[in-house]
């Protein structure tokens, strides 16, 4: 008579719910940063989709959706994404001050004058 082996379940893998739990623990103070991102790229997308300049697969349902329910009034999405995305992405306080945020963004123009390709320096 052969020998019987119990039987042994495989190691449980995680749930959907407790990898995204396991995401958000592995951002850590980037998540919000993360999440406005993506929404900006939706909000993006939904607006090229909106104008015609593209679709596909899901994208062109994803207009069709917002096209019937609201129509025109599909723009006041695009807005809303937009503006949570914004405030997800600037949802982080810093230790930077505004002033010195506006003087780099300043110098930051200022050096994209010099490297412009067409730029010829004064005589």
């Amino acid at each position: 008579m052969a020998k019987q082996t119990p039987f042994v379940q495989p190691p449980r893998q995680p749930g959907l719910l407790s990898r995204l739990a396991g995401l958000r623990g592995g951002l850590g103070e980037y998540g919000s940063e993360v999440a406005g991102l993506l929404v900006l790229a939706l909000a993006l997308l939904t607006l090229l989709g909106l104008v015609g300049l593209t679709g596909g697969a899901w994208l062109s349902p994803w207009v069709g959706l917002w096209r019937r329910w609201l129509g025109w009034g599909s723009v006041l999405v695009v807005l809303g994404l937009v503006w949570a995305g914004w405030s997800l992405l600037t949802r982080r306080k810093t230790s930077f001050s505004t002033g010195a945020a506006d003087r780099l963004r300043i110098h930051h123009l200022r050096l994209l004058g010099l490297i412009e390709p067409g730029h010829r320096p004064l005589a």
